[in-house]
């Protein structure tokens, strides 16, 4: 498969797409630490009318975390290992309020020269959590001052969606062990013995209701419901069982 063909497939399967941007827009990897990301979230912020940084920061989040899912595509698919932090992710402003004013661009994709094979996969995972996710779910806690919890299940909930969804569902990416994977990304040593597994804390905690087509209620908020003619999500922990 070439890049192009690459990339046409990535897009068509997640909300992330490929180019260079033709608005407004921020670049993640110059988010290095909090003082230099805020000015980024305040303007932002301006764009959705969010009424305090906490919702810009946790929206964010959750297009952000389209990179991981776009990356998890590539190894999947060709063994490609993304280098998301060398990589050029863009924020671009967006007229949509359905993506919170903001979609995820990436105008270049830097690959670590190693491919890796499917028996790796955990090695992949592993890879993106240290070097990219984690230093950016704290920039992103710090200078929105958001709850860290609340930015893991932004990103847990693609995750899950991935494993039990969408990978099953493509026959591109091959007959893995979906099930196992994802309980073994979930298991609380996955990150090594000295980090803390948000994803096992959150797949392993109770909810507080339970919907009737079996999916799973969030165990914080999100936010999107702040924005202006914004819409509790059907999954929102702040919905009371009746």
């Amino acid at each position: 498969m070439t890049q192009v063909e690459l990339k046409h497939f990535i897009s068509e399967n997640a909300a992330i797409s490929f180019g260079e941007p033709d608005e407004q827009n921020w670049t993640l990897s110059s988010w290095s630490n909090a003082q230099a990301a805020t000015r980024d979230f305040e303007a932002i912020q301006a764009i959705q009318r969010a009424p305090k940084l906490n919702v810009t920061g946790s929206l964010v989040m959750k297009r952000a975390a389209f990179a991981y899912v776009g990356a998890l595509l590539a190894f999947y698919k060709e063994g490609e290992v993304w280098d998301l932090q060398a990589s050029s992710l863009h924020l671009v402003k967006s007229d949509d309020p359905l993506f919170f004013y903001i979609k995820l661009q990436a105008s270049q994709i830097t690959v670590y020269p190693v491919r890796l094979t499917s028996e790796q996969w955990d090695e992949a995972v592993k890879m993106q959590f240290h070097k990219w996710l984690k230093p950016l779910v704290s920039t992103i806690s710090e200078a929105c001052r958001v709850h860290e919890i609340i930015l893991w299940e932004n990103v847990f909930i693609y995750l899950k969606w991935f494993y039990e969804g969408l990978a099953p569902s493509l026959p591109e990416l091959g007959r893995n062990d979906w099930e196992g994977q994802w309980n073994e990304l979930t298991s609380e040593s996955f990150f090594g013995e000295e980090t803390l597994n948000p994803f096992a804390y959150l797949s392993s905690v109770k909810s507080k209701r339970v919907m009737e087509n079996g999916m799973r209620v969030r165990h914080t908020c999100c936010y999107k419901h702040k924005l202006p003619g914004g819409t509790k999500c059907s999954t929102c922990s702040q919905i009371k069982v009746i």
